[in-house]
């Protein structure tokens, strides 16, 4: 991911920002050890490799300065934020973005992307699809 930040988005210095598993980030193990397990060597490995990224945070309030300085116009704290499983980072990336939610897939020999949406099964063939979606993906390929 960091070298994608710098080579296809022009960020020389990427700043991730890591979502807690548990609520609090576990609380020192007092809801759950996956922080204290897991994620907290994983960090301590990737800054020992030069990567800038934070500690696990709570993931109810991580959010909450990228929205104001969204909406503000102004830059958001971290340019890249870390979700450990689906809904803790679509919420509120979909909450701020809606239908220009985009879905990227880092890694490949080729850059995907897809509306954030998803396949939308449950409206196939019925002629109820908006667009903005897949002009968003789109466009982030562009």
């Amino acid at each position: 991911m960091q070298e994608f930040l710098r080579t296809h988005m022009g960020i020389t210095a990427p700043k991730f920002a890591l979502c807690a598993f548990n609520p609090h980030s576990g609380e020192d193990g007092i809801l759950g050890k996956e922080e204290i397990e897991i994620l907290n060597p994983a960090v301590k490995s990737l800054l020992k490799k030069g990567v800038n990224i934070t500690y696990p945070l709570p993931a109810d309030t991580l959010f909450i300065d990228a929205g104001k300085n969204y909406f503000e116009g102004k830059r958001i704290p971290y340019d890249c934020y870390i979700a450990n499983y689906h809904d803790q980072g679509l919420i509120p990336i979909k909450t701020v973005a809606g239908d220009d939610t985009v879905n990227m897939t880092i890694g490949l020999d080729i850059l995907r992307t897809s509306p954030g949406h998803g396949t939308a099964f449950d409206i196939a063939g019925k002629n109820i699809a908006r667009e903005d979606g897949m002009i968003a993906a789109i466009n982030a390929a562009l």
